[in-house]
């Protein structure tokens, strides 16, 4: 292979993995999306208006969920409490 060789397709078993192509395309619908949320964002914080709730109001917020019956550790009451066995 030369150094300056490009990867167009890539197929393992019979299935396509990779075309420049179709890549080309997604990166596009990917660009314009990212623009399109990017704008929504700058228009939402231009429309707020100064009468809405501020950073340190909860009083929309819900209640903590404080089940006292549930005795299963948390994350952070001990390591490895992802591997609770039931």
């Amino acid at each position: 292979l030369s150094t300056y060789a490009r990867c167009e397709q890539t197929w393992i078993e019979g299935a396509r993995y990779f075309d420049l192509d179709s890549d080309r395309v997604l990166r596009d619908r990917i660009s314009t999306e990212r623009q399109r949320l990017i704008q929504k964002i700058l228009a939402d914080a231009d429309g707020k208006s100064s009468a809405g709730p501020k950073h340190g109001d909860d009083s929309d917020s819900p209640e903590p969920d404080t089940d006292a019956d549930d005795e299963r550790p948390t994350a952070l009451d001990r390591p490895y409490s992802c591997c609770w066995s039931h």
